[in-house]
């Protein structure tokens, strides 16, 4: 049925000469049935886990073209570009963008220039002075990820997989929670005491140098094999795919469709623009269903398209009445779409409007 063979690993002891591990190397006919009969052969076939994934997944995939939209794109399809691609468009802006026609359009939100064009000033609080989500954010979150994955729980080392590469129960184990949390060790940082967690950064005599065996690998792994070996996991395309097409589109993503964008993101050397660009122009995205916004992006979207950035602190609270703050979901498992549909929440919404609206004049009248 196939051809087995011992060959070395590339990390182990910084030398291959003590790791074998056993290659698959099956016929392309074969690989359909060799998959199917050995489920587990991904976690025990390669020790590179790009050519895993190009010898056993690729062949394995959908080859044809991805489905492109060829209908009219007018001010009502731009518009919906806009709004789900987190730009509420200001006067003009669909307009415009309806001009550009679709491969334009999704390429001047998908590059960087056109971006910076559309995000406009940089936010303030309510004394003028920028505010700096990487600072406030990032420390405070890599100081917690650092007491994390030295402690016994191994949280984030879990939620790395479960939350943002593989999914849950897809392709780990325990053990390897635990050999991922090991291979994040060394993170620290210094405490201010008016700013909290400070100076994040990487310290050797902190991180554990032993040998840890992740996904049937085995060497002397660090935060930065962690990644890779996540990435390059041949469940991640799937789970990538599949998470990105949900937050764009409301319908369910067909099956033909979901095997082209995994090739087209693995061809691409795990590039997300490929395939953002392939779902914002894929038919379902203009002729789908409707879809929830978050009202973090919807927030967004209000304020720009009344021409304002965030010049206050007050978008704090009003985040908390919508039902999201930043950075805050309800559980590890992230935000519950269904809850922004209540009541309350939606009295959160129109908070939000009074707030944006305050210093507007309508009709001679505030």
């Amino acid at each position: 049925m196939a051809v087995s063979l011992d060959r070395p690993l590339s990390r182990v002891d910084g030398s291959a000469a003590n790791a074998r591990t056993r290659v698959i190397r099956p016929a392309a006919g074969q690989i359909r049935m060799l998959l199917l009969a050995r489920p587990d052969i991904v976690r025990i076939c390669a020790a590179d886990a790009w050519q895993t994934e190009r010898e056993l997944i690729l062949p394995l995939l959908d080859p044809s073209p991805i489905a492109e939209y060829r209908g009219t794109f007018a001010e009502e399809q731009a518009t919906r570009l806009l709004w789900r691609a987190g730009f509420g468009p200001r006067p003009g802006d669909a307009e415009r963008l309806a001009r550009l026609g679709m491969e334009r359009a999704v390429a001047s939100l998908t590059r960087p220039r056109g971006v910076v064009r559309l995000i406009g000033a940089a936010p303030h609080d309510d004394h003028g002075s920028p505010l700096d989500p990487i600072n406030t954010w990032g420390d405070d979150h890599c100081w917690w990820l650092d007491r994390m994955v030295r402690s016994d729980h191994e949280n984030y080392a879990r939620e790395m997989l479960e939350l943002f590469t593989l999914g849950a129960d897809h392709g780990y184990d325990q053990e390897d929670v635990h050999q991922n949390a090991r291979a994040l060790t060394g993170w620290t940082n210094d405490w201010d005491e008016e700013q909290g967690p400070v100076n994040f950064r990487f310290e050797p005599k902190l991180h554990d140098f032993g040998i840890k065996r992740i996904f049937g690998h085995r060497g002397r792994f660090d935060w930065r094999d962690s990644c890779r070996l996540a990435v390059s996991h041949p469940d991640h395309p799937t789970f990538l795919v599949r998470k990105l097409w949900g937050y764009f589109v409301g319908a369910d993503i067909p099956k033909g469709t979901a095997q082209a964008l995994q090739r087209a993101y693995v061809e691409s050397g795990h590039e997300i623009r490929p395939l953002m660009e392939a779902i914002l122009r894929h038919p379902l995205f203009y002729e789908g269903p409707r879809l929830v916004t978050p009202p973090v992006v919807w927030t967004a979207g209000l304020l720009r398209s009344s021409r304002q950035t965030i010049t206050t602190t007050s978008w704090a609270w009003i985040a908390s009445l919508t039902g999201q703050v930043l950075f805050q979901p309800p559980n590890v498992s992230g935000w519950n779409y269904a809850q922004w549909l209540d009541t309350s929440r939606w009295a959160g919404r129109l908070e939000a409007v009074d707030v944006a609206l305050q210093k507007h004049v309508l009709s001679g009248k505030t």
